[in-house]
């Protein structure tokens, strides 16, 4: 039920009161149906003119304290300058203060981290978390690209890995690893992967379940043309697809780094018009066939059509020494 302003007498109002008001005015008035004729919104407005705000600032609003509450916190992004006496002549009650605490963005909580999350290096580089596998000493580590979570060979055994990725609103306070093993790029002879594995801080910060594709159910070192795939990936969610080429050989560029030879990778066409199978972002998420079997790790994919391009999961594997989970 929505709450207009007017109908609590001040010398009435609660601490409760002062939070749904806060909350009716600042939140819910963008989420009512036909907005712009809603009274909320002309209280809004008025309210607006008067603090000279032109944006809402204003993410949530919440009652602080312990067992007597007396405080009313508007959470903002970012610093903003709000005249709380405004606010409290308006929308205040006896014996309740009113602050503003800068929060910055409101991401939603994703720990356990799965397969298709967000995930970046401590530079800036954002992709996605491909998957969990294991190496002999029992350790969980995650599967992601160089390029993703090493900083194209630029970044140390040891680095912070960030779960969400900076793009995705991570910061310090994000990191969900540290780099643990990197096969590099070379600029110089051909590739057969881009791969990097990180070690979590906490064992139970990560799953071993694909987001919205379950759990992986061993791989596949051969599939035929034509095989259908699936991927769970941080910027295109799920998608579907049909591999098209096996022993594919493209350049990649990275950036200042230059540009690198990659042989024998699968190429990826997706199965919907509306969707590619993959944008910058995906890089790094684990592609499945359809009996849930790990068939490569994609590493990027081609800016005029739908081309997805995937390291091929068996050397992968090998190379690092791990079982996939």
């Amino acid at each position: 039920m929505e709450l207009e302003p007017q109908v609590i007498d001040e010398t009435r109002r609660t601490i409760f009161d002062v939070q749904r008001l806060l909350s009716a005015v600042f939140l819910r008035s963008e989420f009512t149906r036909d907005a712009r004729a809603h009274p909320l919104t002309v209280v809004r407005q008025e309210l607006f003119a008067r603090l000279g705000l032109v944006f809402n600032p204003v993410i949530g609003v919440g009652i602080f304290g312990t067992q007597e509450p007396s405080e009313v916190h508007l959470f903002v992004a970012f610093y903003v300058p709000i005249d709380l006496e405004v606010l409290d002549a308006r929308f205040g009650a006896p014996g309740v203060t009113i602050r503003s605490i800068v929060t910055g963005r409101l991401l939603p909580a994703t720990r356990p981290a799965a397969g298709g999350d967000s995930l970046g290096d401590r530079r800036g580089a954002t992709g996605t978390f491909g998957c969990i596998v294991l190496n002999a000493a029992g350790d969980e580590l995650i599967l992601s690209c160089n390029h993703v979570i090493a900083s194209v060979n630029a970044a140390s055994l040891g680095d912070d890995v960030w779960q969400p990725g900076a793009l995705d609103g991570g910061t310090l306070r994000d990191a969900i690893g540290v780099l643990h093993d990197s096969n590099d790029i070379d600029f110089v002879a051909p590739n057969t992967m881009d791969a990097a594995l990180a070690k979590p801080l906490v064992s139970s910060d990560v799953s071993a379940r694909l987001r919205m594709l379950g759990p992986v159910r061993g791989y596949d070192p051969a599939p035929r043309h034509g095989t259908s795939v699936e991927k769970m990936g941080w910027k295109t969610g799920r998608t579907a697809g049909t591999l098209h080429y096996k022993n594919l050989s493209m350049v990649l560029p990275f950036g200042t780094k230059g540009t690198a030879l990659f042989d024998g990778q699968y190429g990826i066409v997706g199965t919907l018009r509306s969707k590619d199978f993959s944008e910058d972002g995906d890089s790094g998420a684990l592609v499945v066939n359809g009996s849930a079997e790990a068939v490569g790790l994609l590493i990027g994919n081609a800016s005029g059509i739908d081309l997805t391009f995937a390291s091929p999961i068996e050397p992968i594997l090998n190379h690092f020494s791990v079982t996939l989970v």
